[in-house]
Formats: structure tokens, C-alpha cells, sequence
């Protein structure tokens, strides 16, 4: 991923002045994407209350960029409170845990 050359670095080492740069990422979803840095780099104490769903979209984000050892010390935490549900919620959410897992 971070062999070839970024049209944004490419970007950001060409402008001339402070106008900023957007970044695009079109095939990341948002919302999980912000969970993420924000889990990873904000001490977001809302990363406790992330539904089972949520934290299947971070899963695979974290995959995606190479980010699941840094995250380890959540899983366990989110897969213990997803493990608190009520059996009817099982269903669904047993497939996002063994995604998460």
C-alpha cells in the first residue's frame, strides 16, 4: 500500500501555498474510518459503546490498513460486551463477532 507513489504527498510537496489539500478516501466508509482514528489516536471514551456492527466496519478498516494489532486491546473488550446480548440478538451479531475476532 505504501510502496507506490501518493497523489496526495505528491499534492502536499507541490503546492505553492497554504491552501489546504483534500484527501479522498472513496472506498472507505466515513464513519467507521473516524471510529477508528479516533478509537486509535483520541482516547474516545465512546469506543466503548460501539455496537457489535460498528466494530465489524472498524475490523475490516483495521485489516484493510494494517492497523489490527494496534486495535487487539479493544477486541477483547468489544467481544466481551457484545457476549452480554440477549439471545434474540445473537443472530447478526455472532457473524459480526466471529468477523471481528
Amino acid at each position: 500500500m505504501l510502496d507506490a507513489p501518493m497523489k496526495e504527498g505528491e499534492a502536499l510537496a507541490s503546492k505553492s501555498d497554504d491552501t489546504p489539500i483534500e484527501i479522498i478516501l472513496p472506498a472507505d466508509k466515513e464513519i467507521p474510518m473516524w471510529q477508528l482514528l479516533y478509537t486509535l489516536y483520541g482516547s474516545d471514551p465512546r469506543a466503548k459503546t460501539f455496537s457489535i456492527s460498528e466494530v465489524k466496519e472498524i475490523a475490516i478498516l483495521a485489516e484493510k490498513y494494517n492497523m489490527v494489532e494496534r486495535l487487539e486491546v479493544f477486541g477483547s473488550f468489544w467481544l466481551l460486551t457484545a457476549g452480554k446480548l440477549r439471545l434474540s440478538e445473537i443472530n447478526e451479531n455472532g457473524w459480526n463477532c466471529l468477523i471481528v475476532a
